[in-house]
Parts: C-alpha cells; structure tokens; sequence
C-alpha cells in the first residue's frame, strides 16, 4: 500500500520480504530515487498535520515527519486501536484535507444480504434478514449454501436451505472461517485457530480435527473431486499468498512458495 507524501515529491509504502516477517515503512524520493527505511509498519498515510500514520500491532501510530528530510522525528505515538484491518494489517482509515481522521471502526458490521443470481443477471433474495455474511459456498447439489455470519467479533457457520428458506447454525463448530463443502455434499471443512476441520453439514455429530496450519490464516479453496487432497492459501507476510494441499492425511504440503 502506497500514499504520496512531500507534495507529490515522495511515496510512502511498505515492505514485505523473506528476510523480515514484519513489514517495514520506507519511503523513496521520487526525484532522486533514494529509499529509507523509517521502521516497522503497514498502511503508511501522510498526514496534513505534518505526521506519518501507520498500523502496527493492531494498532495505529502517529511520528512527525520531515518532508525536507523525508524522515521521522521523534518516537511514534499510539493513536487508536479500534481500528478495522485488513488482509496483512492495512487498516481502513484516510484524511480530510484539513487533517481529520476518518476511520472504519473495528466493530462496524457490513450487513448484506444473501441473494441467488439466475442466468439473465436477475437477483432474488435468498433471506430479506441482512445480516454480515462472509465467504458464501454453494452445495455441490445447488440446494444449500454454508455461509459465515461475523459479528461483535465471532464468526458462526450456518447453512442455508434454498427450497425451504430455512437457515441452520452447525453448532458442533463453535465458530470458524472459510467454510468448504466435500464434494459429495455430506460434510463441509472449515478453519479455526489454525486448525481446520470436517464436521456433517446436516449438525448431527463432531467436528473432527484435519491437520494443524501454521501460525498464518488461511482460506480453504478446493477439493479433488475425490475427496482426498484439499488445497487451501495460506497468507504469509513475507511470501503473500501461498499455495499448499493437504493430500488426506499427515501434514500439507507446500505447491508454491513465493
């Protein structure tokens, strides 16, 4: 993510390599081409008031800037930690020109609503109940959808009965993310504190536990139409969105790296 900064003379941005897991502020003189690196960070923002703004830790902080210099000066600040992040720690927040911090709020929720697309681009709601869907998957017979509902901070799985309008929470999950159907349409996997699992898509019975991810989150993507290898991202801050199968037992295996 980059922002202009000294009246359009410099870029702000971050960097994010395999020598260093956490990203680092630098900025770069447009006309000269010289890069520093300011320290570690993602979201940079130039500020009217004269600051560098960033996330760190969840967090957003604020340090006096040179625009002579293109340098910090002084120790940064914290400023707000109710802040909403993004994939890699951006944060949802931007400036007025009179230097007036606008932001999304962590605890927001986005409520949407869940509709069916047909062939002609005509939409009809699936439920009129708006509520802050994530991440809908069709059942491999077309009947249902598992969908994750977020919000106050908790993720839930339920599915969605498309002929009888019913929507049923899996409750044996206990929360989770990235709900994926198995291609015979009887269980549905999901993510949860790097962990992923198979519970019955119909609620009768436990989740049972796949494999262990590494300390990244990651998005389940596919299965092989046999059931057995499931390919899934996992998103590392050095590497940025990898791919990785887990072939049906023991540990996954990475597919691209880089």
């Amino acid at each position: 993510m980059a922002a202009r900064a000294a009246g359009g003379r410099a870029v702000l941005f971050s960097i994010a390599s395999d020598s260093t897991a956490t990203p680092r502020l630098a900025v770069q003189d447009l006309e000269s081409g010289e890069r520093r690196i300011l320290g570690d960070g993602v979201s940079p923002r130039f500020s009217p008031t004269g600051h560098l703004v960033f996330t760190r830790d969840d967090t957003l902080w604020a340090v006096r800037f040179d625009t002579h210099r293109l340098d910090v000066v002084g120790e940064p600040v914290p400023l707000l930690e109710d802040v909403q992040l993004r994939v890699r720690g951006a944060a949802e927040f931007t400036f007025a020109d009179d230097g007036t911090l606008v932001y999304v709020p962590r605890s927001a929720v986005a409520e949407r609503r869940l509709v069916w697309v047909d062939r002609d681009g005509q939409s009809i709601p699936l439920t009129g109940e708006r509520r802050s869907y994530i991440w809908p998957v069709l059942s491999p017979d077309g009947t249902q959808v598992v969908v994750v509902i977020g919000e106050g901070g908790d993720e839930s799985i339920w599915i969605y009965d498309r002929q009888r309008r019913t929507r049923t929470r899996l409750s044996t999950t206990e929360g989770g993310s990235t709900p994926l159907w198995t291609p015979d349409g009887t269980r549905v996997a999901f993510e949860r504190s790097r962990s992923v699992y198979s519970t019955p898509a119909d609620g009768n019975g436990e989740a049972e536990a796949l494999f262990t991810t590494r300390d990244f989150p990651v998005g389940l993507s596919s299965w092989s139409p046999d059931g057995q290898p499931l390919a899934f991202v996992e998103v590392n801050p050095a590497t940025g969105a990898d791919i990785w199968v887990w072939p049906g037992e023991g540990d996954p295996v990475p597919v691209m790296t880089s």
